[in-house]
Formats: C-alpha cells, structure tokens, sequence
C-alpha cells in the first residue's frame, strides 16, 4: 500500500509540476478546461472553447463523438515514443522529465 502512495504521490508532484510550468510559458495563451465540467456540460464548454479560439461560439457540436476510445495512456499506444520525444527536446513541447511509458505497457 505505501508503495502506491509513494506513487501517487510522484504523479501528483509530476503533474502539479507539468501543469505550472505549461501556465508559465503558455498562460496568455491557454484555456483551463476541467474534465468534469467538459463532462457535465459539453455544449456550454464548447463554447467556451470556440470563444476562447475566436472560432463561431454557434458552431454545431455532437458530444457523443468525444467518447474516449481507448483506457490507455496516449504514451503507451506511441510505438515510437522515443523518438518523438527525442524531436521535441528543445522546443517547447518538450515534455520535463520526458514521457514515461506505464509499467503495463513496459511488460
């Protein structure tokens, strides 16, 4: 059990870290959208995000095609993640720490 809280608390700290740094560089430039909000209410989020884009706020939007598709981590279904992140070192998508496959997907 201390194991997972040691874990837990390693991706907490990694994403508090993550998310800080992308508000620093990005802040101007970036939207806060919460899941649960996205979630609870697709269409007001939407607008939102069209109106955060400069894009038409009365666009059309179908919430049943945001379904998730896969429970994997995006990091785990790239075969070649380390060459994509390789590309990104040095710009400003680069990821701090780089991209951590799960253990699942290490087996």
């Amino acid at each position: 059990m201390s194991h997972l809280l040691s874990r837990l608390d390693y991706d907490i700290d990694y994403w508090s870290h993550m998310l800080n740094t992308i508000r620093k560089r990005f802040y101007a430039r970036m939207l806060y959208v919460s899941y649960d909000d996205l979630a609870h209410d697709p269409a007001s989020q939407m607008r939102r995000i069209f109106h955060f884009l400069g894009a038409n706020e009365t666009l059309s939007f179908d919430s049943g095609a945001t379904l998730k598709m896969s429970s994997e981590r995006v990091s785990d279904q790239v075969e070649n993640l380390e060459q994509v992140a390789a590309a990104l070192r040095g710009t400003r998508w680069e990821v701090p720490g780089g991209w951590r496959r799960s253990r699942r997907a290490r087996r």
